[in-house]
């Protein structure tokens, strides 16, 4: 009897020996894993902070027009007219005309008009800037930029005069127009697809130019 009671007690000490054994165990796993998880998460987090401050147009060409009351940045890549001097008169005054290579750009004393602008005209001439006839699928949509309330307008070509400087049926064209203290801005994009040597899809970058670039002085 005595012997049976000596080994139950040994028995028992063992079995709380190893049950101490397995929870420590149990619990330095979980704790690591507890920390881990905590590292992998707090990287991921910083990942996505750093992501999201990163300022896509960092690197981009600034431009203003103390006339034109404005300002604003281009993708570096992005051209100007290389003959202003051919143009009329003032042209650049308020306006700056762009394009996703030299070929895409204004050409003056040419019907070639080029495939973005934004320009500033005196008064209030939004009912005169939407697109009406050559366009068809037009869509508006509220944009704010600087605190001004605008509206993005989206159309495609259809039947315009490609000798008169129109452009071939199903080119994307899309306008910005915003109105403030007293002086409608206007920003325009094209692209046909039909004149790929001419014109680059860089619809993405002309709405980030204007949605978080642009920005009216008085």
């Amino acid at each position: 009897m005595k012997n049976h009671k000596g080994f139950s007690a040994i028995e028992a000490l063992l079995i709380l020996i190893i049950v101490g054994l397995l929870g420590s165990t149990g619990w330095y796993i979980w704790d690591t894993k507890k920390k881990t998880d905590k590292n992998l998460n707090t990287a991921a987090q910083t990942e996505i902070k750093a992501a999201a401050q990163k300022d896509p147009t960092a690197d981009w060409t600034a431009y203003s027009s103390k006339e034109g009351q404005f300002s604003l940045k281009y993708p570096s890549t992005w051209k100007e007219p290389s003959n202003k001097e051919f143009c009329a008169a003032g042209l650049f005054n308020r306006a700056v005309y762009l394009g996703a290579n030299e070929e895409s750009v204004r050409k003056c004393a040419s019907s070639r008009f080029g495939q973005m602008y934004v320009r500033s005209d005196a008064g209030d001439l939004r009912n005169k800037s939407s697109f009406t006839d050559g366009y068809k699928k037009v869509s508006e949509k509220k944009v704010v930029v600087g605190d001004i309330e605008g509206t993005r307008i989206a159309a495609i070509t259809q039947g315009q005069d490609l000798p008169e400087g129109g452009f071939s049926n199903g080119s994307t064209a899309v306008r910005y127009i915003f109105y403030t203290n007293n002086i409608t801005y206007i920003a325009n994009y094209i692209y046909d697809p039909q004149i790929p040597i001419f014109y680059q899809d860089v619809l993405g970058d002309f709405d980030l130019m204007v949605t978080k670039t642009l920005r009216f002085s008085s």
